[in-house]
């Protein structure tokens, strides 16, 4: 785990466990070593992450799972499969293209909309190219 990720975990249990300041920094103090949470070690973060769970804290799961709509992940693996039968690296250039298209980072982000003008886009394009189409 990251630091930044117990650093988050530490605040959350702070908020979770309804603990005042004062008996934060104390447990900050004796538990980790260090008067702040950014001045404590990966030692000591671990530790202090440790005694909340002794205190109660019970760290929650997200609530995505990760996992795409059915007609998302349909359309974004037709545009893989002609990004690869255009010979470009997948999904390198899917993200570049969403990225160019509307300043959208990852074509796993892009609305239902922008996937479809992104395959017709790539569907113009293979064509163009002579690529192999199915």
């Amino acid at each position: 785990m990251t630091r930044r990720n117990m650093l988050a975990k530490i605040h959350i249990a702070k908020k979770d466990l309804g603990l005042s300041d004062d008996a934060y920094r104390a447990i900050l103090a004796e538990v980790g070593g260090a008067e702040s949470a950014g001045d404590l070690d990966s030692y000591g973060l671990t530790r202090v992450v440790a005694h909340m769970r002794k205190l109660g804290f019970e760290p929650r799961r997200s609530k995505q799972n990760g996992a795409l709509p059915a007609d998302k992940a349909s359309q974004i693996k037709r545009i893989w499969a002609q990004c690869y039968s255009l010979g470009r690296p997948v999904p390198e250039y899917a993200d570049g293209l969403a990225r160019k298209m509307w300043g959208v980072d990852r074509v796993v982000w892009c609305s239902h909309d922008q996937l479809q003008s992104m395959t017709a886009a790539l569907a113009y394009q293979q064509r163009r190219e002579g690529a192999e189409t199915r």
